[in-house]
Order: C-alpha cells, then structure tokens, then sequence
C-alpha cells in the first residue's frame, strides 16, 4: 500500500476503513457475524497504522531539524511512548 500511496494517504486510508468498520458495528452490536466480519476489517485496518507510526515519527524529526537545525529526538521518543 505504501508503495502505490504515499504514507499520509496510506494512514488516512487505514483510518477510514477503520472507521466504517466501527461504525457499521456500532448499529448491529448483537450481530455475531457482524462482530466478526466487522471487527476482523477493523483489526487488519490497523496494521499499517502500526507499521507506519514509527517512520512517520522519523520523518518528522527530520523535517523538524531541516526547518530549525534541531533535533528533537528525545521530545518526539517521550511523546511516543506516552502515546502507546
């Protein structure tokens, strides 16, 4: 997917999906193959956010340091792991 789309577009496609996936379960909660179906698009949907957070967090230490000659390592590291 990050290959065909940039990385932005990969995780807002990851997120829409998602989304749907939520929200169509969200108005058929007692439906077992709605759970399943639903929540099996919404678990995979999540995959490349997991795999994409990392390098997004690279790229923006590194577009940080290229604006301002700094870089912000340890802010972006602590607010990672607060995040998670």
């Amino acid at each position: 997917m990050i290959k065909k789309f940039d990385m932005e577009k990969t995780y807002r496609i990851s997120c829409v999906i998602g989304a749907c996936a939520c929200l169509v379960r969200v108005f058929i909660p007692y439906s077992l193959l709605g759970v399943l179906i639903f929540g099996s698009i919404a678990t995979f949907a999540n995959i490349p956010l997991m795999c994409i957070s990392g390098p997004m967090g690279n790229n923006c230490v590194e577009y940080n340091e290229y604006l301002y000659g700094k870089k912000l390592i340890g802010m972006n590291n602590s607010a990672d792991s607060f995040l998670i």
